[in-house]
């Protein structure tokens, strides 16, 4: 009898267990790194197609002569997660001048750019680690390393300054260097690539070798989920919808709103009233468009069955939207509160 009175107990449970496993929960992130290949990023297994060069400046006509000599390119270990990692260097150099500036430039493949899963982003995030062995070039008087990031798109365009130049300093350990980027900096669809300038400028006739290195080079493009069910615009656009559409004479409101998940864009609304669910239409349309979190309460004009909407004391709102990412319609049932 004690495990028949149990029963209904345990069925609960079960059931509880299986709404809670049911329920809507907070929605991942949507996150997208660049370049999408792995190797170009941390650079365990190659290069991920990475390249090295060197940009002189105008009066560096020899290289290695009159201004330092620059190389670079993949480490096989010592990556800050104990592989590869890229480096650039700078090498002995007896030179025949006193004042004589390089630049290291490594070049990462070029890429789509696609924000966060194909939308764009709330966070765009640059972070990469270096360290270096410079202690000896830097330890002489008017010497500098300095070292910016750069996202250069395909085809020509402005040049996107991730990081701006700042000095490398001597560094033994890997240590971090990021940047965030305003969300829409970025041109969806169009193919960029990441450029790592080290620039040396020294003063010295013999010129002390030297390196600096790069590793895990991320660029991250975030979009936070939401509550209730994961990102579910349409729900988000309804739970905007006033609860009650107030009717004076020919004249209805109602409110409306944008919700923040479509930052950093807005949402286009066409708001009207309908007698049903599926109609017909007792409104205009009204256009709206609405910064991320904003509300409004919109006006429309009752064209007809003013008074039988009045007594049946309840309607539908419509709304179509679109929004970063996403487009459709909502229909909601809302109370009327007429007046004469």
């Amino acid at each position: 009898m004690r495990g028949i009175k149990k029963a209904p107990r345990l069925t609960a449970l079960m059931a509880c267990a299986t709404i809670s496993l049911l329920a809507p929960s907070v929605a991942d992130a949507a996150v997208s790194k660049y370049a999408p290949d792995q190797n170009a990023r941390d650079f365990q297994g190659s290069a991920g197609g990475w390249t090295s060069s060197s940009d002189p400046d105008p009066l560096c006509i020899l290289p290695g002569a009159i201004c330092p000599a620059i190389s670079g390119g993949r480490e096989a270990d010592g990556g800050a997660g104990g592989g590869g990692y890229m480096a650039t260097n700078i090498d002995t150099t007896l030179l025949n001048t006193v004042l004589a500036t390089n630049t290291g430039v490594l070049s990462s493949p070029g890429f789509t750019y696609r924000g966060a899963k194909g939308k764009q982003p709330q966070q765009l995030n640059l972070r990469l680690k270096r360290k270096s062995e410079l202690a000896d070039l830097l330890a002489i008087p008017g010497n500098s390393a300095e070292l910016s990031v750069s996202l250069v798109p395909a085809g020509g365009g402005a040049v996107v300054e991730a990081i701006e130049p700042r000095p490398i300093g001597a560094q033994a350990a890997w240590s971090p260097v990021g940047a965030k980027l305003a969300p829409g900096e970025l041109e969806v669809g169009k193919r960029y690539r990441i450029e790592i300038a080290s620039r040396f400028t020294t003063i010295a006739s013999l010129l002390p070798s030297g390196s600096v290195g790069y590793d895990d080079v991320v660029l991250s493009a975030r979009r936070k989920g939401s509550r209730g069910g994961g990102a579910n615009p349409g729900k988000q656009i309804a739970n905007g919808i006033g609860k009650t559409i107030k009717i004076k004479g020919n004249k209805a409101r109602v409110r409306v709103a944008c919700p923040r998940s479509a930052k950093p864009g807005k949402c286009r609304l066409k708001v009207s009233g309908l007698q049903k669910r599926k109609g017909p239409k007792v409104t205009n349309t009204k256009r709206v468009n609405l910064a991320a979190g904003q509300r409004k309460v919109v006006r429309l004009k009752v064209v007809r069955k003013r008074r039988a909407i009045a007594r049946r004391g309840r309607m539908f709102v419509k709304v179509r939207y679109r929004m970063p990412g996403a487009r459709g319609k909502v229909v909601k049932p809302v109370r009327v509160r007429a007046k004469r």
